[in-house]
């Protein structure tokens, strides 16, 4: 019984002490007085490696995931790369799901649906059926999830991209297991 709770209280110090490392880091600036943060998002690092960064403050706070995720969007915008523009719009709308903002989460699905429309190739088209079925997924509409994910085989059995094949049939398995629908 006692032991127990000294791995409790191992445990609760280790988090602790996480939480603090990081919220270090949010405030810590470079030596040119910039903040850390946007030391890193002002790098040569590419715009895929800096919404994972964008990402881990989800747990730290969704207003600096959302945030950050918003400098890579506009990046991406300006570096004119329509396939980083889906992926950081993708980022925006889940989180702003999360955060209770569903007016503007929308907004920006929209505005992944008309990058799609707009590109003619087959890549682009994946990636936005990709976004758009896991955006519909998170908002349990399993059914557009799926249409979704079908339009997105479609154009992935296209690309020799085993891969991403793999990720779509999981998708739909997953979608299936939920609905409960083996057959």
């Amino acid at each position: 019984m006692c032991r127990n709770k000294i791995v409790d209280f191992i445990i609760l110090l280790l988090i602790v002490s996480t939480i603090a490392a990081c919220f270090k880091i949010l405030k810590a600036e470079t030596q040119t007085g910039e903040p850390f943060v946007d030391s890193i998002f002002n790098s040569d690092k590419s715009n895929l490696e800096l919404l994972g960064y964008a990402m881990e403050f989800r747990n730290i706070s969704i207003d600096s995931a959302l945030l950050y995720t918003e400098k890579i969007y506009q990046r991406a915008v300006l570096e004119g790369r329509v396939s980083d523009q889906i992926d950081a719009l993708g980022q925006l709308s889940e989180l702003n799901l999360q955060s209770g903002n569903t007016v503007l989460a929308y907004e920006q699905m929209n505005r992944i649906s008309q990058l799609g429309e707009d590109s003619h190739l087959a890549e682009m088209k994946l990636k936005v059926n990709l976004s758009l079925g896991r955006i519909a997924s998170i908002e349990h509409e399993y059914k557009s999830s799926l249409e979704y994910y079908f339009t997105a085989l479609k154009y992935a059995e296209l690309s020799d991209n085993q891969y991403q094949r793999g990720e779509i049939y999981y998708q739909i398995a997953t979608i299936y297991f939920i609905l409960g629908d083996f057959e």
